[in-house]
Order: C-alpha cells, then sequence, then structure tokens
C-alpha cells in the first residue's frame, strides 16, 4: 500500500488552526499564536511525519538553499576543504551540491575547462543560490562572470585571486607567510645555494606564481644567498626524468622548495636516482601536508595548509552573501594561515 505523505494542510486540521497559522508556526516565523498552540502544532507535525517540501519553497520564494560546489577531491586538502564546506552548511540548513570534472588523463586542460563550465550551467538551471569554485573553473569563470553578476547570483572561488576585479570572493591560504617560514627555516639552517622548483605560469597557477615569487624575494634577502628557480610542466609523462635533470644541473644547491608536496615526492625519487641523500646532501620542502607527506622516508617537512578552515569560511561567505548579510559589500579575499611542519628532511648543509 503507497504511503501517504502528510500535507501542511493535514497538520493545520488536525491541530484545529488555519493553514496560514500553520505554515507560520512551522516555519518559526514571526507570529502571536501562543505557546500551547505552538506546541500542539509542532507536536501533530512531528508524530504526522510531516516534512517541509524545499522544492515547492524553492519555486514559492525563489530561495533553495542549495550551494553548488565545484569542487573536486583532488588530494587530502581538498577533501579537507569539502569536509568544511559540508559541515557548515548542513549545520546552517544548507545542501551542498557538489560536482567536478571526471579525471580523464586524455583531455586537455581546455577540454576540462569546457566540462567544468558545463557543470557550472548545470547547477545554475537548478537555481543554486551560490556558488565555490576550485581554480581550473574559477579561471574559466572570468569568461561568464557577467552573466553570474546579471543573475545575482554569489561566487566565492578557493585559491584563486580575482578578487581585485570586484566579481568573486576568494578564500586563500596565505602563501607569502607559507614561503616566507619556508625561507626563514632554509636560512637560519645556514643553506646559501637554494632551488624552488615551481609548476606552470596558467592563470589557474597563482598560487604556484605566489609562493615562487615570494620564497625568491624573502630568500635573497639574506646576505650571500642564492636562488635558482625551475619550473616543472606537471602535465608532461616525464615530470621524474625533468626533475632529475634540474637536480643534477644544481648539484651545488644544497636545498630546494617545491611548491607542491608532489614535487617534493618527486625531487625523493630523482635525488635517490641522483645518489643525493635527503636531508645530508639535500634538505627537501614541500607545501600542503598531505597525507602522505609524514611517511615519506625520510619525512616531509613542509608547510600545512588548514583545508577544513578554507571550507569553512568559503561556506560561510557565500551563505552569507546568498542570504544577504554582506548585501552592498564588495567582493574581497580573505586569507587563511598556514603553517610550518619541521620533519626530518631538512638539516644543516654538510660540506663535501
Amino acid at each position: 500500500m503507497k504511503r501517504v505523505t502528510p500535507k501542511l494542510k493535514d497538520v493545520a486540521d488536525k491541530a484545529g488552526v488555519s493553514l496560514t497559522a500553520a505554515s507560520l508556526i512551522i516555519r518559526d516565523r514571526k507570529h502571536r499564536y501562543s505557546e500551547e498552540t505552538v506546541s500542539r502544532v509542532k507536536d501533530i507535525a512531528s508524530e504526522m511525519g510531516w516534512r517541509p517540501n524545499m522544492l515547492i519553497e524553492g519555486v514559492q520564494t525563489g530561495i533553495t538553499r542549495t550551494i553548488g560546489v565545484l569542487v573536486p577531491p583532488f588530494d587530502s586538502f581538498w577533501s579537507d576543504i569539502l569536509y568544511g564546506i559540508q559541515n557548515y552548511l548542513a549545520g546552517v540548513d544548507y545542501m551542498p551540491v557538489t560536482l567536478w570534472v571526471a579525471e580523464d588523463e586524455n583531455m586537455s586542460e581546455d577540454d576540462k575547462k569546457d566540462a567544468g563550465i558545463k557543470l557550472l550551467h548545470q547547477l545554475i538551471d537548478r537555481r543554486v543560490d551560490g556558488l565555490i569554485l576550485w581554480p581550473l573553473v574559477a579561471s574559466a569563470y572570468y569568461q561568464h562572470f557577467k552573466e553570474l553578476i546579471d543573475r545575482q547570483l554569489p561566487v566565492v572561488v578557493i585559491d584563486h585571486a580575482i578578487s581585485s576585479e570586484k566579481i568573486a570572493d576568494s578564500i586563500e591560504t596565505d602563501e607569502e607567510s607559507g614561503a616566507r617560514q619556508v625561507a626563514e627555516h632554509l636560512a637560519a639552517l645556514g643553506h646559501k645555494k637554494m632551488l624552488c622548483i615551481t609548476q606552470g605560469s596558467i592563470h589557474c597557477n597563482l598560487w604556484a606564481m605566489r609562493r615562487r615569487s615570494s620564497f625568491e624575494m624573502i630568500a635573497r634577502s639574506y646576505p650571500d644567498v642564492d636562488v635558482a628557480v625551475e619550473n616543472v610542466d606537471i602535465l608532461t609523462r616525464d615530470v621524474m626524468a625533468d626533475v632529475e635533470a634540474i637536480l643534477l644541473r644544481h648539484r651545488d644547491c644544497t636545498a630546494v622548495f617545491c611548491v607542491t608536496d608532489a614535487l617534493a615526492r618527486a625531487v625523493y625519487h630523482a635525488a635517490q636516482s641522483a645518489s643525493l641523500s635527503i636531508p645530508d646532501k639535500l634538505s627537501v620542502v614541500g607545501f600542503a601536508d598531505l597525507d602522505y607527506s609524514q611517511y615519506m622516508q625520510p619525512p616531509l617537512t613542509t608547510v600545512r595548509q588548514r583545508g577544513r578552515e578554507i571550507g569553512t569560511r568559503a561556506a560561510r561567505q557565500i551563505v552569507e552573501r546568498a542570504t544577504g548579510v554582506l548585501a552592498g559589500a564588495e567582493p574581497y579575499t580573505i586569507r587563511v594561515g598556514c603553517d610550518l611542519i619541521i620533519r626530518g628532511s631538512t638539516g644543516v648543509p654538510k660540506p663535501d
């Protein structure tokens, strides 16, 4: 036998109140009904198993209480961000609609951007109240920001600075602080010849460029410190060979700062092939503190990003935009701190 879903009118009839009264009481809207009436209506609604129909309410109010989240569980850092987003939104009765571009090694960067834009439109078509985007989609978002602004749809981007154009809020790691901590740590150990390995220069990798430029500037502010910079194309299949060639070109360097833990892991393999022991012959620092970093041999010194805090701040920002708390305020950037975690991969440079 098909179960009949109780309607609000059924609750109102059983409680002996009007439909309007039941609606105001159930939804905790402003009213003048007595505590006894409020208690009776809510108890009857609970007994009957009545639940609000958010689809109908969304049509009636134009507010769906859903947030589109175009963020993949790319690694443990982005998974932490998703946890932060989910926990905050659930706590304020918002529903994240999480989508991401499927991993396909045969897809070009342009193909991924096109797929991201398609997902973006799917979320818009479902009338989400706001969007949270990760860098790859955020960079493609430039082409469509006018459409979203015209729709008055708030957007928050993570790890991607576009707030200077006054079109979206951004939540990002304080890259300059992280790079400073790394440079100060290596300089304090006595390293004079340093190497920075970075990745790409495309628009969605602004975070990598900020890490490199800040590290380079701060390290060079120390007397007699020299910094070499190398770029690795992480989209090639020869990343390991490229990194090994870089280490061989810079055998005089005693410390290397990698803008990601993934690059640091590649340096470990390349150093082994080049017979460079870590940290005796080469100190290595990463960035992110991904879940495998502490289990590398030796454990990796790295900058810990606060993923859950970033996700929470992003979710709070988009809800405050969607509900009008920040009405009239221009988009701005929120920078979340980070922490240098010193492990076994860095040490005092040893003479040959």
